[in-house]
């Protein structure tokens, strides 16, 4: 880990270089808080059908 970023209050380069915003870096009880969240925005395509999809967009 960026031992030298996280020092200095910053999150690891991985997390802040993160094209598809998935990484995220910080306290595990604020990051389950964030889980929660999108997970509550997901949208399901085909579920009418009665299919499970294997993506799952966030909205």
């Amino acid at each position: 880990m960026c031992v030298h970023r996280v020092t200095k209050g910053q999150v690891p380069a991985c997390v802040e270089t993160c094209v598809a915003k998935t990484r995220f870096f910080g306290e595990i009880n604020d990051l389950m808080n964030l889980v929660r969240k999108k997970r509550a925005g997901r949208v399901f395509l085909g579920g009418a059908t009665g299919t499970v999809p294997s993506v799952i967009y966030s909205k």
